[in-house]
């Protein structure tokens, strides 16, 4: 397999210990990850949070790359879900969707006390995972949307115009717990 990067730990982990630590140990709490990768950041919050009784992570993603990306992409890509699946084989809290945020959403019928949105990073895509996320999320659950200084134009990944289509859209309806590289929602309660 492939020695896949960190990339939780380089970036939300740090996030995370400061601004979830009020989750830990709490029990029925559902959380939901859309783009879960090689599983780093499911295996932190199952054992870092989700540490109460009936507490389930949901974690959604494809697992595979766009046709239109080239080869190599898809090379180095190939094993995640292996890798994904590895990580968490011990873990009976977790619930795996291979499929699209998109066709997730449209099926779903929880409610989550925590969403993490690190999946689709097109501008459309962040918009409309973010605006069906928040349908989804209890009232005072908290929305966490990573990678919004991340801008590859060359491969449409352009996450922050999206995601401030998503805030004026929803304008109001939250406060902001932080507003860097990641931005972290409490949905206000209506």
């Amino acid at each position: 397999m492939i020695d896949y990067p960190n990339w939780f730990n380089h970036k939300s982990e740090s996030y995370f210990t400061q601004h979830l630590q009020d989750f830990k140990g709490k029990d029925n709490l559902k959380f939901l990850q859309i783009g879960a990768f090689t599983g780093d950041g499911s295996i932190w919050l199952l054992d870092n949070l989700l540490t109460g009784r009936d507490c389930t992570l949901t974690d959604v993603d494809r697992w595979e790359l766009d046709a239109n990306v080239n080869q190599e992409s898809h090379d180095w890509f190939a094993d995640t879900e292996a890798t994904y699946d590895d990580k968490v084989k011990d873990y009976t809290n977790i619930i795996k969707h291979k499929m699209p945020s998109t066709t997730f959403f449209a099926r779903n019928t929880e409610s989550y006390d925590f969403i993490y949105l690190d999946g689709d990073k097109s501008e459309d895509g962040v918009y409309t995972d973010a605006m069906a996320a928040w349908k989804t999320l209890k009232p005072n659950g908290l929305l966490v949307r990573d990678d919004l200084t991340l801008c590859m134009p060359d491969e449409n990944w352009n996450p922050a115009p999206g995601m401030n289509a998503f805030l004026a859209a929803i304008n109001g309806q939250y406060t902001v717990v932080n507003q860097t590289e990641q931005h972290l929602l409490i949905k206000k309660i209506a």
